[in-house]
Formats: C-alpha cells, sequence, structure tokens
C-alpha cells in the first residue's frame, strides 16, 4: 500500500483538516503520529481499514478522558459514608472511567495498492538486510565460540548442559555450513 501526497493533494489535505503545517513538514507529523502510537500505545492509535476497492484507509487517533467530577464526589462521598460496597464502588468507577473516553482522529489517510514489482522489490531489499544482519552475528558467534571452546572448553560443554543441547554449537554451525548447498541441492541446511 502506498500513498502518494504532491504539493496539490496536500492543500486539499491541508484545508480539508484544518492543518497548521506546511509541505514538508508533513512527513514529520506522520513520522511523529507513527512515534506516538508506538511509545503510547494506550492513547495512540492507528487503524487500517481496507475497502473493498483496494484501498485502506489509515486512521490516527488519540485517546481523550474526560472526568466527570461530580459523579465521581458523590461516588467517594457514598464510599466514605458506607452507603455502597468497595466492590460496587470499583465497579461505577471502572464504568465512569470507561465512559469518559473520546476518540480525537488527528489523521485519516486513504492508500492505495502499490505496484506489485515495487513491493516484491521492497521485501527482497528488507530480506537481504536481516540475512546479511544475521550472517554478520552468525559469525560473530561463531567466533566467541571458539575463543571460548579453545580458552575453556568445560564451559562450552556446561553451556550446552544447561542449555539441554546434545552438540555444542560449534559443531552445529560446522554441519550446518557443510549442509548449505549439500548434496540435496536445498541450500538452506537448518541445525543438525
Amino acid at each position: 500500500m502506498n500513498n502518494r501526497c504532491d504539493q496539490y493533494e496536500f492543500s486539499n489535505l491541508k484545508n480539508k483538516l484544518g492543518l497548521k503545517i506546511d509541505f514538508y513538514g508533513f512527513l514529520t507529523m506522520i513520522i511523529k503520529l507513527i512515534n506516538g502510537v508506538i511509545e503510547e500505545p494506550n492513547i495512540n492509535k492507528v487503524f487500517m481499514i481496507m475497502n473493498t476497492d483496494s484501498t485502506a484507509t489509515v486512521n490516527f487517533m488519540k485517546l481523550l478522558e474526560f472526568k466527570q467530577p461530580d459523579q465521581m464526589k458523590d461516588l467517594n462521598l457514598k464510599l466514605k459514608n458506607k452507603e455502597i460496597s468497595q466492590e460496587h464502588y470499583e465497579m461505577q468507577m471502572t464504568k465512569i472511567q470507561v465512559i469518559n473516553l473520546k476518540h480525537l482522529e488527528q489523521l485519516s489517510l486513504i492508500f492505495k495498492l502499490g505496484d506489485w514489482e515495487a513491493l516484491q522489490k521492497h521485501v527482497e531489499f528488507r530480506y537481504k538486510i536481516i540475512r546479511n544482519e544475521l550472517m554478520t552475528n552468525e559469525a560473530k558467534l561463531k567466533e566467541v565460540v571458539n575463543i571460548v571452546k579453545m580458552k575453556n572448553p568445560s564451559l562450552i560443554s556446561q553451556i550446552n548442559k544447561a542449555a539441554m543441547i546434545s552438540e555444542p554449537y560449534h559443531v552445529r554451525m560446522q554441519e550446518r555450513s557443510l549442509n548449505i548447498g549439500g548434496p540435496s541441492g536445498a541450500g538452506g541446511g537448518g541445525y543438525a
């Protein structure tokens, strides 16, 4: 899914939503909204609604709480005078808190189904990055295991026993490297 927003479309969106930013600050605003969802998921929400016409609507919302002090004061007074039980008090307070949440829609964007080739290239690129990171981390781990194996071989066996591994890591890694492109031709070879 993608959203193409040029200056003309942005000016329409700005007038429609009453935004107070310019075109060049729009991307920064979207990044702040996404970071807000990540940092405070109980307050900031994002919803993606798939439409029947191969589009999707993405809504950024903020939950706002409106307190009703009169109801809360009445409940506190009734509890203090022992007119209601603690359980009833807690149940009523929960209802007040749930009722008092309001949704403020911050931004709504429409995304269209993207070009399949571009999406595939993007996925392949991300996959290659993650695969390279994995290979780098495995090489570092193998180096550490080899150092520990040379300096303290009993530590490797203790680690393997604690992890309930039948074969030491360095043996599995050697077998795995032999299985890559081996006679089966599968090319992946898992841990033996």
